[in-house]
C-alpha cells in the first residue's frame, strides 16, 4: 500500500489508502457530496430578554407544525429545499442546503414532503 502511494507521489490520506488497497491509486471520486451536521434539539428553554413583570418568554418552538419538522426535505413547485423556520400559522422558511432562500415565506399547502429530517444533510453537488 505505501509502495503504491510513494510510487505515484500521493499524500497520506484515508481515501488514498483505500484506493491503493483496491489497486487503483489514481482513481478519482465519481461524485462530490456536501455534508452538513444540523442540530437535533434546541436546549435553550427561555429567551434572554425578559417581559414586563420580570417574566421570561419560552423559546421552545412546537415539535411539528402542520406535519412538518425543522430540516425536512420538501418540494416547492419544481425546487427542492429544507425547512429552516416554521411558524404556528403554517408558513415556513424554506432554503437550499447552501442557505439560499426559496420564495420567502411559504404556506404548508404548497409544500410536498420528500424526506423526513436526519441529523446529517447530504447533498450531491
Amino acid at each position: 500500500m505505501t509502495d503504491l502511494r510513494e510510487k505515484y507521489y500521493l499524500k497520506k490520506d484515508h481515501h488514498v489508502d483505500a484506493r491503493c488497497i483496491c489497486g487503483v491509486p489514481q482513481a478519482l471520486p465519481s461524485d462530490v457530496y456536501l455534508i452538513k451536521k444540523v442540530r437535533c434539539h434546541n436546549r435553550q428553554i427561555h429567551k434572554f430578554t425578559t417581559l414586563k413583570g420580570a417574566r421570561r418568554r419560552l423559546n421552545q418552538a412546537p415539535y411539528t407544525v402542520k406535519g412538518f419538522r425543522l430540516f425536512d426535505k420538501v418540494k416547492v413547485g419544481e425546487q427542492v429545499g429544507l425547512i429552516y423556520g416554521r411558524r404556528q400559522s403554517g408558513s415556513f422558511d424554506v432554503r437550499t442546503v447552501y442557505g439560499e432562500r426559496i420564495n420567502g415565506s411559504i404556506s404548508y399547502k404548497k409544500l410536498q414532503l420528500i424526506e423526513t429530517r436526519k441529523s446529517w444533510l447530504i447533498e450531491r453537488c
